[in-house]
């Protein structure tokens, strides 16, 4: 099932509801609660009002609609729990002893079917427990409008779930409005479908024309890694070449990605040009001779080497790259670069002075400097921070307030009634830069572990049909120190149970639709009696097989009360449900605080050995604490409101409205639980001025 309108909507919590007709039947609204529930939804007093004024025919009409978004969204339509190996999970396996398990597990692996190894399934338990339930309220004519422009302003870069909605929007007719985009990768990503789609568009940058041209071509729009760059037509590289000849960098840009782009515009036969762009003609020419142009980065740092503080007005001219300078420069020239800096900071966007006040503020505090190369997270980069890279406190809270002030002045503007602040909304992390990313949240994102929970299940789901292979679900967990205590994956079932219980590891092909799934369960009151207070959550492609090369590959996490009771996989249970994608073989979810009984989103593709998640204790161990100071250095919903005054009509802004009562037209609210509260839901996106 390809995204439908009613998934975009119901992804933002939203539904949309027919006009009432005829006379309205309070049986089939009673089912319909009941079918919204078992979803782990229930409808906000308005959107109640509305159903409830349905005919029998419109509410019909309204389910059969919404049902399949469901069903697809929560990963019901997928039957996963029909995959697991043992059906009457976890009483099953607790009650094996580990020869007993592995001998069936052997005998699966030779080709045996799992029918023949287990127990047939019995009558579960009906589920009846207090899971939080996610309240839903009814769409408006411009809530898909709304949803478009808040993707267009998302300052990072779209998750492939927000790529497909954009490819929706593009193929139902909506024309982005390509001036409220800002990251220059999503712009590029518009641009080629707007292309497919005889939209207009406009680039003006020489590496937003190589990103679009990667992206023609079917490659890494990011350029973090090589593209084979197609033949295109005729028009199209004209099109091309029409705008390199127009681009204000055009020298400097080809020099940055000169290898590149020497392969790009020998594709793009610009010796064929060379009267009609003559610009481009000639530098392609000095590039394929190695000649050399006058860049701004070449004049830069001919300065620095000469230590020479012309350096920094040369910088104020561009304030991107003197923020990304920043330390380097405060380091070199001391206040001068501390009071030329604070000159740009109006200049820049506000993400990045968010991102930028987070990092100074910190830098003196976190014991690790962390590397991600070019975005790749399976080549990160740990070292510990020196005392001669530390800032001096007055450079600190010079930049750090130069900061505050521009986002406070901008804040205050965009909401001049002031806003309520919850101050748990420093659970709530802005987006970063994750073009993999599972979720739309930001890394380092919290949610709580409710006290009601007794075990937390995970599960990989993924399916095949072109052979054998296992995306195998596993965790790693650590003392309080974090260092290493033990770990459950597929070879390494038995010694912690019954605190953690894995359900077999199935074989996809001898399913003829070559899906196959894994589920582990966690206890955490055990777990915690056994010194453990972390918890990681990894999947791993075993088969060495990227994630995006699979027909699918799914995780989900789910919180409950009894793990006997109700199916393997209950939709109202689910805490995550998601995708994984792109093209790497790991995938680190979230990490659990058993303690503090939290669970915290990471979503990084950190390098591990695939063949089982027992291999990566140590060196998640070493990563971990430095992860963590990363995380804390990113910004949150607070951080953006933090210095605002609250005033009596401002704008709610909360991490649940679970016990508040909201009475303004619009707000904030990162998780949705009061059914009482009607208002119009404010994306992250538009929260940022």
């Amino acid at each position: 099932m390809s995204i439908t309108a009613n998934i975009l909507l119901l992804r933002r919590h939203l539904a949309a509801v027919p006009k009432a007709t005829g006379t309205s039947d309070r049986r089939m609204v009673g089912t319909l609660l009941s079918n919204l529930a078992y979803f782990g939804y229930v409808p906000n007093v308005e959107l109640l009002d509305r159903l409830q004024a349905l005919s029998p025919a419109s509410l019909t009409t309204f389910w059969s609609g919404l049902e399949p978004a469901l069903k697809r969204e929560s990963g019901e339509d997928r039957k996963i729990g029909d995959t697991i190996v043992y059906q009457n999970f976890p009483r099953e396996v607790l009650e094996m002893s580990e020869a007993d398990y592995w001998f069936r597990q052997i005998l699966m692996y030779l080709g045996v079917p799992r029918e023949a190894v287990r127990e047939a399934p019995a009558d579960r338990p009906a589920l009846f427990e207090t899971g939080k339930l996610t309240v839903l309220r009814s769409a408006e004519a411009t809530s898909l409008a709304g949803i478009l422009n808040a993707l267009l302003s998302k300052p990072s870069v779209w998750t492939p779930a927000e790529q497909e909605e954009i490819d929706w929007f593009v193929a139902n007719g909506y024309a982005p409005d390509t001036s409220l985009i800002d990251f220059k990768e999503n712009l590029v990503y518009v641009g080629t479908k707007c292309l497919e789609a005889g939209l207009p568009f406009v680039l003006t940058t020489t590496t937003d024309i190589l990103r679009f041209y990667a992206g023609l071509s079917a490659g890494d729009i990011s350029l973090n890694t090589n593209t084979k760059f197609k033949s295109l037509a005729r028009s199209r590289r004209r099109l091309l070449l029409e705008m390199l000849e127009q681009a204000p960098d055009l020298e400097e840009g080809l020099i940055r990605h000169r290898n590149k782009w020497v392969r790009a515009l020998h594709s793009l036969h610009v010796g064929d040009y060379g009267k009609v762009f003559p610009k481009v003609w000639l530098a392609a020419k000095v590039l394929r001779e190695s000649g050399k142009f006058a860049t701004f980065n070449g004049e830069v740092e001919a300065l620095l080497v000469a230590k020479d503080p012309k350096v920094l007005p040369l910088l104020q001219s561009r304030p991107g790259d003197f923020s990304r300078r920043l330390v380097y420069m405060l380091h070199t020239f001391g206040d001068e670069a501390m009071v030329a800096f604070r000159e740009v900071v109006p200049k820049l966007p506000t993400m990045t002075l968010l991102r930028l006040e987070k990092v100074i503020d910190r830098y003196n505090v976190t014991k690790y400097r962390t590397f991600a190369p070019l975005g790749n997270w399976t080549k990160l980069q740990v070292q510990e921070r020196k005392a001669k890279e530390y800032l001096k406190e007055h450079w600190i809270t010079g930049i750090t307030g130069a900061l505050r002030a521009e986002i406070r002045s901008r804040v205050e503007a965009k909401f001049p009634e002031g806003v309520h602040l919850d101050s748990a909304t420093e659970k709530v992390k802005l987006p970063t830069n994750n073009a993999d990313g599972a979720l739309p949240y930001g890394r380092g994102t919290e949610f709580a572990l409710p006290e009601y929970v007794k075990f937390i299940r995970t599960a990989t789901y993924w399916k095949a049909t072109n052979g054998t292979c296992w995306m195998d679900n596993g965790w790693n967990f650590f003392a309080e120190d974090w260092a290493p205590a033990d770990s459950i994956a597929w070879n390494h079932t038995d010694t912690l149970k019954p605190a953690a219980v894995f359900s077999g590891d199935p074989v996809n092909s001898q399913n003829s639709e070559g899906t196959a799934g894994q589920l582990i369960d966690l206890y955490p009151e055990q777990l915690v009696a056994k010194g453990i207070r972390y918890g990681v959550w990894s999947i791993l492609s075993y088969s060495h097989i990227p994630f995006d090369q699979l027909e699918e590959v799914m995780g989900l996490m789910q919180l409950g009360e009894n793990p006997e009771a109700g199916k393997l996989i209950e939709p109202s249970r689910c805490q995550f449900t998601f995708q994984v994608t792109g093209g790497s073989l790991t995938r680190y979810i979230c990490y659990l605080d058993l303690v503090d009984r939290r669970i915290v989103y990471l979503d990084a593709g950190l390098y591990g050995n695939v063949s089982s998640a027992k291999v990566n204790e140590v060196g998640l161990a070493e990563k971990m604490p430095a992860m963590l100071d990363y995380l804390a250095t990113l910004p949150s919903v607070h951080d953006v409101f933090r210095d605002v005054s609250p005033g009596g009509e401002g704008l709610p802004v909360r991490y649940s409205d679970k016990e508040v009562e909201i009475s303004t037209k619009t707000a904030y609210v990162f998780q949705p639980e009061n059914e009482a509260n009607d208002f119009r839901a404010m994306a992250l996106e538009d929260l940022l001025p």
